[in-house]
């Protein structure tokens, strides 16, 4: 009998034990979506949601603006809120917009007289993991945010599911008035065609700095973004296996950074990778080629890896990631039995997933409502223990697809690989520096020379735009040479902006066509 006993409080001790946060940083979820602000200075009443003690709590708070679907925050150590951000606009732990903070995205002319996207402005990005914050390595109270909207792309179809670049802010804090303020936004930090939103991150396997993972559109190729102290190295790679396309969603990594997952009812399907901390490499697809044509927007990996969840809109499935044939390791979870939000009177699908500090994975419904699903024990190996439950988490506020999305903050050196302390031979890149940047003759009715700083092995990109902003040239700048001659002889009369993209950094001069 007493044996039975211990035993019984080991297995609580264990899950228990499970559920404690390291700390802060990762303990705050925000979300909410309200159409009646207050009266001015109009406020907005969402929701917070504190994890920070390992039993999530939940309240009502008057934020700056809204949420719609993107959420993006930091705490610090303590688990005090920092700093947030819906997409549009960046706030403080005071829910007040920040010095510079508004006016997130860039926009040409052109793109904003007929942007779908703009038109959600009001109510934050429509689109998951559109932003992900990235504390500057060894720099206190200085973050990055990466953006990535849904845009039109000059020449493409209106309706194309892509983004045209990929924005970078900069969070400090005042040292005389500890005020948090952008000291850098709107940088293009990436002009090309990229999928939209699906932006992750990790710890590179020093434990320091960070990867930044933005998907190329189409398929298989990526962008992976190296976040050092003063620096950020930017190269590609290709996902191995089958080619295949996705579109928004949940994506991300495992709590120890070595899986990457996703399921898409799109041709990506149910694909989990190894990912390689030191190098920002993917490798060993496990690949389910059979899935429903309902929608697959959420998904996450259980608290110890054992286990990836993926939602449709009406049931929770699971793979077994320590079988042998991952595909067939699909087990059903649960099966939506229906849901009426008793307040708004609305239907929910399941949607989205997050995954707080207290070891469950809640299930983020569709529609304005007032309720969320969980999972109690993600980890556990028979699939009826997990502690399912339908619509039960009561929210003191209506929430409308909103999801935080929380790199690990807290996660240290890949220990035993080659790369667990730091290495300062790591090539790094300034991307504030100037690439020396020179156009002639200006002005000029045929060709002109621009010369930069060589590229070595990294390829550049320039673009030419009219005084509109529409792009009427574009061509990518060889690693082999600093010298490239353009030829603007189809161009009408005018005064042009030349910029050049390289690693991220960015310049522009002036050019004008006789």
């Amino acid at each position: 009998m007493k044996l039975i006993i211990f035993y019984i409080a080991l297995l609580c001790f264990v899950q228990l034990q499970a559920q404690v946060p390291n700390q802060g940083l990762n303990n705050n979820r925000l979300m909410g979506y309200n159409y009646t602000p207050s009266p001015p200075p109009q406020l907005y009443e969402g929701l917070k949601l504190n994890s920070y003690t390992g039993v999530e709590t939940k309240d009502s708070v008057w934020l700056p603006f809204e949420f719609y679907i993107n959420s993006s925050n930091m705490s610090n150590m303590d688990g005090d809120l920092q700093i947030y951000t819906n997409g549009f606009k960046i706030a403080n732990g005071q829910h007040e917009v920040i010095a510079n903070g508004d006016s997130l995205t860039f926009i040409s002319n052109e793109i904003a007289s007929h942007a779908p996207f703009y038109d959600w402005y009001p109510y934050g990005a429509p689109i998951q993991q559109t932003t992900v914050i990235i504390p500057i390595p060894e720099k206190q109270d200085q973050y990055y945010i990466f953006e990535n909207h849904l845009q039109d792309i000059p020449n493409m179809p209106l309706t194309s599911p892509t983004a045209y670049n990929l924005l970078l802010h900069k969070v400090e804090k005042d040292s005389l008035t500890t005020d948090f303020y952008v000291s850098m936004k709107n940088h293009q930090y990436l002009i090309d065609t990229l999928d939209i939103g699906m932006l992750s991150a990790v710890k590179h396997g020093n434990g320091r700095d960070w990867w930044v993972i933005v998907h190329k559109y189409p398929w298989v190729k990526y962008y992976k973004l190296l976040i050092t102290p003063d620096t950020i190295y930017q190269s590609m790679g290709n996902f191995p296996g089958p080619q295949a396309w996705i579109d928004a969603g949940n994506i991300g990594f495992s709590k120890d950074g070595k899986l990457y997952g996703r399921v898409q009812q799109a041709s990506w399907l149910g694909r989990v990778y190894d990912f390689n901390r030191c190098t920002g490499d993917f490798s060993n697809l496990r690949y389910d080629t059979v899935l429903s044509s309902y929608s697959h927007a959420g998904n996450a990996f259980s608290p110890r890896g054992k286990y990836f969840y993926f939602s449709e809109s009406g049931k929770i499935w699971r793979y077994n990631l320590q079988a042998a044939n991952f595909a067939a390791s699909k087990e059903l979870v649960y099966t939506h039995t229906g849901f009426i939000d008793p307040i708004f009177n609305l239907p929910s699908n399941y949607w989205t997933m997050d995954t707080p500090n207290d070891g469950r994975i809640y299930i983020i419904g569709s529609s304005s409502i007032h309720r969320q699903s969980w999972i109690d024990y993600p980890d556990t190996p028979n699939v009826a223990d997990v502690g399912f439950h339908h619509y039960e988490y009561v929210l003191p506020r209506p929430n409308n697809g909103t999801n935080t999305y929380h790199p690990n903050y807290h996660l240290g050196a890949d220990i035993g690989c080659p790369c667990d302390t730091l290495n300062t031979a790591v090539k790094q890149i300034d991307m504030f520096k100037s690439l020396g940047l020179k156009l002639y003759p200006n002005p000029t009715d045929e060709l002109f020379t621009i010369s930069y700083e060589s590229l070595k092995e990294n390829l550049g990109s320039l673009y030419i735009y009219d005084v509109m902003g529409k792009e009427v040239h574009r061509q990518y700048l060889s690693p082999w040479s600093n010298t490239q001659h353009i030829d603007v002889s189809k161009l009408p009369p005018g005064v042009y902006g030349v910029r050049v993209i390289v690693n991220g950094r960015t310049e522009s001069v002036k050019l004008i066509v006789n």
